[in-house]
């Protein structure tokens, strides 16, 4: 009650509120001097209501002018009968003014509100009459002095009963129009509502959020608009949007690559970090676009970007130099909903980041291999068994003894890897072609001999002060499981450690000189491998062993070229003497039972056989045995390979060509 009597006063507020006298410095006296209140019945009971006309009662505070208590006891009496009413009193005010018509009284639009009011209110008046005065009159002293005078005014007013029918009529009439607005704004929060859920459903949580908020903004104007009839049974209500905010907050997260925490060198560059969020709502998974997010570190924002429609952040990291560690966290940029989402999805989005770590150390080539074992696996949906092919220096099929110590730290390194089992190579010996559709070179071919699900293999190469392993996960057919690449910076490769054998340059020239293999004519096919593959790294001591099948019968010639530069025809030999071979069948040197094996020994290097095959028998070959049959031969490459290649005619022919490397034996 005390608060409606506070809204009807500034409603319906007379000129010269609150008035009074006194000195400030002591408590001043009022002495009566003139009561006409005296013996005045209807200030202790109000008439009845007759039938015409509603009685009421207004009493002023004290005054200094009589003027103002006059106004004050109407003013009161005006909020008895607002009262009376049970009408809110912004209701009869709007009544009063269209009553009145003061809107076309009032048209200059610097008049204050308050004056408004007055005017509606001396209006009433004039129709609500003041059927009796009487006046309380005091003077005001100040010690001995008197400093003025004090007026208590009460009236008793008189009001049609048809102006009270009338606020009854008008807030009838009114009830039902802001009934219908009151419904009006329901529906309204209702469509945002539907809004964010479809927005919910696409993964556009920033809208979703936006929806709700505009939602809950409807849900209070319409609690602000005092209906009095009871909401439509369908309406939203504020539980309905509060739990929509937790589901939909509850859903939303951030995954982050790497995983892992990144461990660089001084000077490298990590892995560019990478947030995408994600919703898990009803229908799925689906990725947030749009979202704001802030990337800090050391307590500095790096960067402000928002998810791009696959939902992801990305920051480009840079070559980071001081040691130790440095964690970045990606969060919601907040400041940027502050307008769109609602407190409580500020508070929960608060909680909702990622984290990750950078170290900056020394690197042991160790957990670099380990490194590139971890990057593969990421890739791979299940646990499976792997066997480690060849890595070679390039394109070249050569390597040097960074690959035979690097291949060990590799296999150690799947050993320790939970995703992998690992399986030792095997030999190609006897690859027979209905075995695998691959080349038995291929390092595919390694996978099936073996019996293991994938093979491993690669190249490295030198890239300014470091060198570049690039390694190829492959399953039994050849096809990419996953890839990955570590960088190495060339110092911390020991020196003994060669990335290229010693006669890589003489390697170069000699395939130069022999240009590049003659393909076959028609289908006219010729295999060559080594039981280590193509690029295969040979220890000394070790054995040698290769593999030749043509597509038809045809005359076979096998010429190795050694580290010391030597050409030495191998096939025929002592124990092989007919250089005729029958289509398809595979030819192994040396045949089991030969009197001679093929040894490592040094000098080691890049060695290479060269096969060549034709239907036409060759010509005999110029140069010394050797011992076994074979023949050194004294030409130049350039000339060995017009002599093979040369006398053909109209026969058919066929080239191929492999690549070793030899190396001391490791301990």
């Amino acid at each position: 009650m005390t608060r409606f009597v506070a809204v009807c006063c500034a409603v319906l507020l007379l000129a010269g509120a609150c008035a009074g006298g006194g000195s400030p410095d002591a408590p001043p006296r009022d002495v009566l001097v003139s009561n006409t209140c005296e013996g005045k019945a209807w200030l202790a009971a109000p008439p009845a209501e007759d039938g015409e006309y509603l009685y009421f009662v207004g009493q002023s505070a004290r005054h200094g002018l009589e003027r103002d208590s006059r106004n004050d006891a109407e003013r009161d009496a005006i909020n008895k009968f607002v009262q009376f009413t049970g009408v809110d009193v912004t209701i009869v005010d709007e009544y009063l003014q269209t009553s009145f018509n003061l809107s076309s009284e009032i048209t200059d639009p610097t008049v204050a509100e308050r004056r408004k009011q007055e005017m509606r209110a001396q209006a009433f008046v004039r129709r609500a009459k003041a059927r009796e005065w009487c006046t309380e009159r005091y003077q005001r002293l100040q010690g001995d002095q008197v400093t003025g005078s004090v007026f208590i005014t009460s009236v008793l007013m008189r009001v049609p009963r048809d102006e009270y029918d009338a606020v009854q009529a008008y807030n009838r009439e009114q009830q039902v129009k802001l009934n219908a607005s009151r419904d009006r704004v329901l529906r309204e929060a209702q469509a945002f509502y539907q809004a964010a859920l479809n927005d919910e459903r696409q993964g556009r949580l920033v809208g979703a959020f936006e929806q709700l908020r505009l939602a809950e903004a409807k849900l209070e104007q319409a609690a602000a608009m005092r209906a009095d009839a009871s909401p439509p049974p369908d309406t939203l209500s504020r539980p309905t949007l509060n739990a929509a905010e937790v589901r939909m907050t509850a859903g939303l997260a951030l995954q982050r690559t790497p995983e892992r925490a990144q461990v660089v060198e001084p000077g490298q560059t990590p892995q560019n970090l990478r947030v995408t969020a994600v919703y898990h709502g009803a229908a799925g998974t689906v990725p947030v676009a749009g979202l704001p997010l802030l990337f800090i570190a050391d307590g500095k924002i790096l960067a402000q970007m928002n998810t791009d429609a696959q939902g992801q952040a990305q920051l480009q990291m840079r070559p980071m130099q001081r040691m130790g560690q440095v964690a970045f966290r990606v969060q919601v940029n907040r400041g940027l909903l502050r307008d769109k989402v609602s407190e409580d999805v500020q508070v929960a989005l608060a909680n909702l980041q990622a984290e990750f770590v950078v170290e900056v150390r020394e690197y042991s080539l160790d957990e670099k291999a380990q490194d590139l074992v971890n990057a593969l696996a990421q890739a791979v949906p299940a646990p499976m068994s792997v066997v480690v092919e060849n890595f070679t220096y390039g394109d070249s099929q050569t390597s040097g003894l960074f690959v035979s110590r690097f291949r060990a730290m590799l296999e150690s390194a799947l050993v320790n890897s939970q995703r992998f089992s690992m399986k030792r190579p095997v030999s190609r010996t006897g690859l027979t072609r209905g075995f695998t559709q691959v080349s038995a070179n291929a390092p595919a071919a390694m996978a099936h001999a073996s019996g293991s699900e994938a093979v491993l293999f690669g190249q490295y190469y030198e890239e300014n002060d470091q060198v570049v392993v690039r390694a190829q996960l492959a399953d039994r057919d050849n096809r990419t499981i996953a890839s990955g690449a570590i960088r190495i910076d060339r110092g911390r490769i020991p020196a003994d450690w060669s990335l290229r054998p010693t006669n890589y340059a003489q390697h170069l020239s000699a395939a130069q000189q022999l240009g590049p293999p003659t393909t076959g004519t028609g289908d006219f096919r010729l295999d060559l491998w080594i039981d280590k593959g193509a690029g295969g790294t040979y220890e000394a001591g070790d054995t040698l062993t290769v593999s030749v099948r043509a597509a038809e019968a045809c005359y076979l010639k096998l010429i190795y070229l050694d580290a010391s530069n030597n050409h030495i025809v191998i096939y025929p030999n002592a124990f092989q003497r007919d250089t005729r071979i029958a289509a398809d069948r595979t030819v192994i040197i040396p045949a089991a039972g030969a009197g001679f094996d093929f040894t490592i020994q040094p000098p080691f290097g890049a060695e290479t056989l060269v096969a060549f095959a034709s239907t036409t028998a060759f010509p005999p070959d110029q140069g010394r045995d050797i011992g076994n049959g074979m023949i050194l031969l004294d030409q130049s490459l350039g000339e060995i390979a017009r002599r093979n290649r040369g006398f053909v005619g109209t026969g058919k022919r066929a080239e191929a060509r492999v690549t070793l490397t030899t190396i001391p034996r490791q301990r």
